[in-house]
């Protein structure tokens, strides 16, 4: 081999090792900036755990982005109004830049209604249903195409969102996922999420699509999550999913779900995060719901940090009086976990609990001792997937509430 041939080799391989670092470089330098949008508890048809979708997605980016490095906008259920997601959506655009991430995330309620603007060739816009009112394919679109960035990932989960494609899915740099086509109807899957996409997105970013493609050169399992591992994860396990029938607008069974994944001058070797390198906290600000709390109200009786919660749940006892008043209360929670109470004393429910308010995973029971003698604390996950850390906390009220 001459020398020439062996500097010509050499610097090809350099070449292609250069690529994906630039990508990486990108993604630890750059900001990300997610809009998330989940509403289950609509005043008419609500939905179930279409909220939890968006929390989740949350949670995974606070896991893999750097705190100082994440803007995250959490908008739940009655906070989802359309003048706050688009108040969201006018402050990335004032604070992102050309080496910035942006995310679109929704989960609850689509559908079709007549074209607004005459640029549909089925004469309908799609929309989303925010909790006062509508935002269309063509208002999302403008603001997108209105916001600097590196890449933009756009995830909708709802019915008809597929129509969203041709407005939103339009311009380069953007990488949108859709829940079914535009002219079909999406489900829910039972006691896992709110729905298909947002189960499968969420298991991608949180990880699990690392290395799902590693029989590509550079994309190993390697703690980089590229646009190609996104989009195999999502097509092969959505491949594995049960048939699932969709319905037209009239209510009729006419086809079958499928999720539409498109990349416009987005590389598949685009790192969109680094895996594990954020704190697991979901940044606060004015239009973020916290998801965690903390732990102060009344006199403390019992603390249990730090504890694991698992697929089983866990059972704490407490001793009380009759007559005492009491709260039990989770929170600083981690990882994935939603936390569910339940206080149980000779195998009879006492009461129970789910989220201590909207956008809150915690959970929270004020109950009154009705007789001497031990208590059963109950702490379970919400779902399957919603494991992780909490503390619970056991605090004496005055006759008040004090």
């Amino acid at each position: 081999m001459s020398t020439l041939t062996r500097l010509l080799s050499t610097l090809a391989l350099a070449a292609a090792l250069f690529v994906p670092r630039l990508a990486l470089a990108d993604a630890q330098t750059g900001r990300t900036h997610a809009v998330l949008v989940g509403i289950a508890d609509y005043p008419s048809s609500p939905l179930a755990r279409t909220d939890v979708d968006a929390e989740r997605i949350a949670r995974a980016l606070a896991a893999n982005v750097p705190a100082d490095r994440l803007r995250t906008h959490l908008l739940l259920n009655g906070s989802a109004t359309r003048a706050n997601v688009l108040s969201a959506l006018a402050e990335v655009r004032r604070e992102a830049t050309e080496e910035d991430r942006v995310i679109f995330f929704f989960s609850g309620h689509g559908t079709p209604v007549a074209d607004q603007t005459g640029d549909e060739g089925d004469q309908l816009d799609e929309v989303i249903a925010l909790y006062d009112g509508h935002l269309s394919d063509d208002e999302l679109a403008a603001a997108l195409d209105e916001t600097k960035s590196q890449v933009t990932l756009v995830g909708i989960d709802a019915c008809f969102s597929g129509g969203f494609l041709f407005d939103v899915g339009a311009a380069a740099g953007r990488m949108t996922l859709f829940s079914s086509d535009e002219d079909l109807t999406s489900a829910v899957p039972q006691n896992e999420a709110g729905g298909w996409l947002s189960l499968l997105l969420a298991e991608a970013l949180e990880g699990q699509a690392d290395g799902v493609a590693n029989g590509v050169a550079g994309q190993a399992r390697d703690g980089q999550l590229t646009a190609l591992e996104l989009e195999v994860f999502i097509r092969q396990r959505s491949a594995q999913l049960p048939t699932i029938q969709a319905s037209d607008p009239n209510g009729r069974t006419v086809g079958y779900q499928f999720i539409d994944i498109k990349r416009t001058g987005v590389r598949p070797d685009m790192v969109m995060m680094a895996i594990g390198a954020g704190n697991g906290e979901v940044p606060t600000g004015p239009s973020v719901a916290t998801v965690a709390t903390g732990l102060s109200q009344g006199t403390e009786l019992a603390r249990f940090p730090g504890e694991r919660l698992s697929a089983g749940g866990a059972v704490h006892a407490i001793e009380l009086q009759a007559g005492q008043r009491v709260l039990i209360e989770t929170g600083a929670l981690g990882g994935s976990a939603d936390t569910v109470l339940e206080v149980r004393r000779g195998g009879q429910v006492l009461a129970q609990n789910d989220d201590r308010t909207p956008g809150d995973l915690s959970s929270r029971i004020e109950l009154t001792a009705s007789a001497s003698g031990t208590y059963e604390v109950h702490v379970r996950p919400y779902a399957p997937h919603t494991l992780g850390s909490y503390t619970l906390r056991v605090a004496e009220l005055g006759a008040a509430g004090g």
